[in-house]
This record gives C-alpha cells, structure tokens and sequence, in this order.
C-alpha cells in the first residue's frame, strides 16, 4: 500500500509534472469539503449524498496517484451498494477518513515531490 506513487501520478498526467502537481493540488483541496459532506451525509442517513460524495473522491483518486485513497474509497463505495445501512459500512468508513486525514498531513511535501524532477 501506498500513500502516494509519483510515477504513478506522472503516468496518470501523461508524464507532464505540471499537471500531475495540479491534479494533486485540485484533489488537495477539494478532499476537506467532500469528506465533510460523506460524514455529514451518513451522519443523516441520506444514502445517495454519501455515495455521490465517496464516489467523487473515488473518481478524483483515478488521476493523483494515491493508491491506498483509491483503495480505501473503492472499498467504500462497494460496502454502501451492498450494505447500506448496516454496521457494516462503520469500518470502511473509518479507514476513509484515516487515508484522507493521511493524505491532507502530508499533503505540502507531497506537492513539493512533485516540484522536484526526480523520482
């Protein structure tokens, strides 16, 4: 598992730098609002919210290379089509919002990473 793949982020971007940092920053500061409104959507049982919120940040993971996101939202999205309510969703959830949180704190050096030239 991986935090963050830079070559797998420039591969997503077509090899171009600037836009895989772009990418990256968009994801950054978009993450906040859409984890807010998952919890607050679960928080008010109101289903289709939470899928559309898990389901944007699931697609946004397709182009910043963040593998253990992509996995984590992936898993997510799938629990609350099989699951939903059900206690069950509650772990799937919470490793979410930890590869979220994971992501935000070192958010500032990963951008730099991709600043740098070298992998």
């Amino acid at each position: 598992m991986s935090l963050f793949d830079k070559q797998l982020a420039l591969g997503q971007a077509g090899g171009n730098l600037e836009l895989a940092k772009e990418l990256f920053e968009m994801l950054i500061k978009e993450l906040p609002v859409l984890q807010a409104t998952m919890n607050q959507a679960h928080h008010q049982h109101d289903k289709q919210a939470f899928w559309d919120a898990t389901h944007k940040i699931h697609g946004a993971t397709a182009y910043c290379g963040v593998p253990d996101l992509k996995i984590a939202s992936k898993t997510l999205e799938d629990e609350i089509k099989t699951a939903y309510p059900s206690e069950a969703i509650e772990k799937p959830l919470n490793q979410l919002n930890i590869q979220i949180e994971r992501l935000l704190e070192s958010a500032e050096k990963l951008a730099d990473s991709l600043s740098r030239n070298s992998l």
